[in-house]
């Protein structure tokens, strides 16, 4: 027995355990840096990259939450199986394009536990049963408030958008040595350096977390200062420094979209195959046969191509991406155009049909948004008042 508790402290002493900091309790119950490094470590992992838009302190706070839930549900005997969290990951696989089991096997790779998402899908579905227990009705939305929401999206839909990217630098104390640095960011980005390291790593706006992403934005919303560069760079064209008011810029245009006349427009039917390099050689009689075939080249691209090969539905072409537009534009229907080289597999794509559309959602999609929206703002408001029952205690 001596020899067992030496050896023991002998590999305790060459391997230490890892000692966890307690970050906060939540009724004594603690939540320590190694949850959060988890939690992180589980979005990189299922998100497929390194960056977070969420700090430390939020994801302690993301936490803190769940943890609440779980005992909420606990105190009211509210119990969520095994199946019903199996069901909600299935869902959560859905809704990112995923089969059936993609993400066990995605923790696998990683090494990971899976119990980490199903810890946090039990938190988030113990809370649904606990607002359904709590609501004495569902929020309605009434049809005054959908016109009005309707009538809002069509002052929006007709605007001119841009898909942007951009790095900022404020000025701070000395002008020049930060118009240098954005000079030396703008050179490297030319030379093949990737914009959205640079601009994680470097840029001080608001988009930094996301390397620099501005999404979809419209004329209104862009600063005065970068506007009318913006409206003359073409599609994938990055802007030299902008000198601002209080910073300077550089602005990276992914996409365009051009101002509409109408809600109603022009929209083809989209087809595309995203196939391994490797086996675009190998399946090229097939691709052949399947060139002429709106029908033909779906379901071959169903049996052959990558995750993302599917038909894409009715496009709006004054909406579609502009590699899409001019690959497709003077091709007739079931026509095959392929194979386009892409970094990491070869692009086919098929125009199946044409019509003309409105690009105004449905009403009762708006409904169903305004419900979700209402929703949303019941359960933060109930949460405030379970949360308070619970007593949490930051630590250093």
């Amino acid at each position: 027995m001596k020899l067992i508790l030496s050896i023991l402290l002998v590999f305790g002493m060459i391997f230490p355990v890892h000692a966890s900091k307690i970050l906060a309790l939540v009724d004594e119950d603690p939540i320590t840096d190694f949850d959060v490094d988890e939690r992180i470590l589980m979005m990189q992992t299922l998100s497929g990259s390194n960056h977070l838009s969420l700090s430390k302190t939020e994801i302690l706070n993301i936490l803190i939450d769940e943890k609440i839930k779980t005992k909420e549900a606990e105190r009211l005997a509210i119990d969520v199986t095994d199946e019903e969290i199996k069901n909600g990951i299935a869902y959560l696989e859905r809704q990112n394009g995923l089969e059936s089991g993609s993400f066990e096997k995605i923790f696998k790779e990683k090494s990971m536990d899976i119990s980490l998402l199903e810890n946090q899908a039990k938190a988030d579905l113990s809370w649904l049963k606990i607002l359904q227990t709590m609501m004495e009705e569902r929020p309605t939305v009434s049809s005054a408030e959908v016109d009005a929401k309707l009538e809002e999206i069509k002052k929006e839909i007709v605007k001119p958008r841009y898909l942007l990217a951009e790095i900022y630098l404020p000025y701070g104390k000395d002008k020049e040595k930060v118009l240098g640095k954005m000079q030396d960011l703008f050179n490297r980005i030319v030379s093949g350096e990737s914009f959205p390291e640079l601009a994680f790593e470097n840029s001080k706006g608001k988009t930094a977390a996301q390397g620099g992403d501005l999404g979809w934005v419209t004329e209104d919303v862009l600063p005065a200062d970068i506007l009318p560069t913006v409206q003359q760079l073409d599609v994938g064209q990055l802007s030299k420094p902008i000198e601002g008011k209080d910073g300077v810029y550089i602005v990276f245009v992914r996409d365009k979209q051009r101002a509409l006349t109408s809600t109603d427009v022009e929209a083809w039917n989209v087809t595309q195959m995203l196939l391994d390099k490797s086996q675009t050689a190998k399946l090229s009689k097939e691709i052949e046969n399947v060139s002429d075939s709106c029908m033909k080249f779906e379901a071959f691209s169903q049996k052959y191509g990558m995750q993302g090969s599917q038909n894409m539905g009715y496009i709006p072409v004054v909406r579609m991406p502009q590699h899409f537009l001019q690959l497709l534009k003077d091709i007739p229907d079931n026509k095959l155009v392929g194979p386009v080289p892409a970094p990491d597999f070869d692009l086919f794509l098929m125009k199946c049909g044409q019509k003309v559309m409105s690009v105004l959602p449905d009403k009762e999609l708006i409904r169903t948004e305004l419900e979700a929206v209402k929703m949303e703002d019941m359960s933060k408001e109930m949460f405030k008042t379970v949360r308070e029952n619970y007593l949490i205690e930051m630590k250093d």
